[in-house]
């Protein structure tokens, strides 16, 4: 064998290696799409970046715009205890938003001690949405980790400033998670969002009643640091609000059919 070809043997064995190794990975942290885990634990990422693609169909307004969305996000840990959130969307094929882009900052304060299979944050910040509207966000997150699962879930509460008259006055958007390593480059999981869910006790729950996507995200790591997400799943309505929709300055009709949402991003972490 040449040296020349030996060369090329040789590097197509470390990009084989590299691809399908184990990933050093210092934690495979965040592992879910739509659930928020704060960083800077103890031996964890202490940044983490994703840029992403969304697709969907009667959507709800907690899994974003109609048809294609393009996003942006960061986690950034301050010191141990606190851990700032960006993200900024763009939704080039929605007719129906107000405003083609999107943005939102919040920050989270750890609530457990570094180092604990528990972990919990407590977090506040403000959005700008689709609908060109000023919105304060609130947040609660939780759960547990362990080297083979992942368990998590964000409680996000959201005031609109908007002056449409039949919005709720709290909109509360729930997300829960489950994720399990098959190997050291594979995760497999389970994701739940949930939005009005009160319109299942509530005939007149203002946004027209409780809409919920449930469906698998798989999380690849191909590399140190790297990670692919993908997640699809159906977006159902769970009840009909005899209140008839929003009024004419929500961001699109209510779905009144089952759609679909198809979201895949790369992130980076450090």
């Amino acid at each position: 064998m040449s040296t020349t070809r030996r060369a090329l043997v040789l590097a197509a064995a470390a990009s084989f290696l590299c691809a399908t190794g184990p990933a050093r990975l210092v934690a495979q942290q965040p592992v879910f799409l739509y659930s928020v885990t704060p960083v800077g634990s103890p031996g964890g990422p202490r940044a983490f970046v994703t840029v992403g693609l969304g697709y969907g169909e009667r959507l709800f307004d907690g899994l974003g715009p109609e048809r294609l969305e393009q996003r942006l996000s960061a986690q950034l840990a301050l010191g141990s205890r606190f851990t700032l959130v960006a993200a900024g969307g763009f939704a080039s094929q929605d007719p129906s938003v107000t405003a083609r882009a999107s943005g939102a900052v919040e920050l989270l304060a750890n609530l457990v001690p570094g180092g604990s299979r528990a972990f919990a944050a407590l977090g506040f910040g403000g959005m700008l949405d689709y609908g060109g509207s000023a919105v304060a966000l609130g947040r609660l997150a939780g759960g547990l980790h362990s080297p083979q699962w992942e368990l998590a879930g964000n409680v996000r509460l959201e005031h609109s400033f908007a002056s449409a008259r039949a919005r709720d006055g709290l909109d509360v958007v729930t997300s829960v998670g489950v994720s399990r390593r098959l190997g050291p480059p594979l995760r497999v999981g389970l994701e739940a969002v949930g939005e009005d869910l009160e319109g299942l006790f509530d005939p007149n729950e203002a946004e027209g009643g409780a809409k919920l996507m449930l469906g698998p995200t798989v999380v690849i790591a191909p590399a140190s640091h790297w990670q692919l997400f993908l997640g699809v799943g159906p977006v159902v309505r769970l009840s009909q609000s005899m209140v008839a929709g929003t009024a004419s300055e929500a961001p699109r009709d209510l779905i009144t059919r089952s759609g679909y949402v198809i979201r895949t991003s790369v992130g980076y972490q450090w």
